[in-house]
């Protein structure tokens, strides 16, 4: 932790709706595993994510794509940020990284992406192609949970 940089390790849900600071990145990571933390899964939740959000902030969250309820989080995400969200296979296991912001800086941020990739030397463009997703077509691998 510094000025610049500040690590907070708390119960997320409750930290998140009582929060009065504003995030430039908020990072979930809610599994283990006996799976997912179903309270970091909720529309409320994901409601005191963007509140508590600058508003050019980025919520992070990392999924484990063998689990279940996965479409219905992203659908959250989506919902909750104006109907897009950005996902990538993280390098090697099973995690997703799901990005979900105000969605003119999610277009910016892809198009940026898009332009930065076609400049790399193609091997580069078919390694990064394979981990990443485009928003919209992240598939939902599984049945919503309640």
């Amino acid at each position: 932790d510094d000025d610049q940089f500040r690590v907070v390790q708390a119960e997320g849900a409750q930290f998140l709706a009582a929060a009065t600071q504003r995030y430039d990145v908020i990072l979930v990571d809610g599994f283990n595993f006996r799976g997912p933390a179903m309270e970091l899964q909720t529309a409320a939740f994901f409601t005191s994510c963007r509140a508590a959000l600058e508003p050019a902030g980025v919520l992070v969250v990392n999924l484990d794509t063998e689990e279940t309820g996965n479409g219905a989080t992203v659908a959250l995400m989506r919902q909750t940020f104006g109907g897009e969200v950005f996902a990538m296979l993280a390098d090697g296991g099973t995690n997703r990284i799901v990005f979900a912001t105000e969605p003119a800086l999610l277009e910016a941020a892809h198009q940026q992406a898009a332009q930065r990739l076609a400049a790399l030397a193609p091997v580069h463009q078919a390694t990064l192609n394979r981990r990443s997703d485009t928003r919209e077509r992240w598939p939902l691998i599984d049945e919503p949970q309640p």
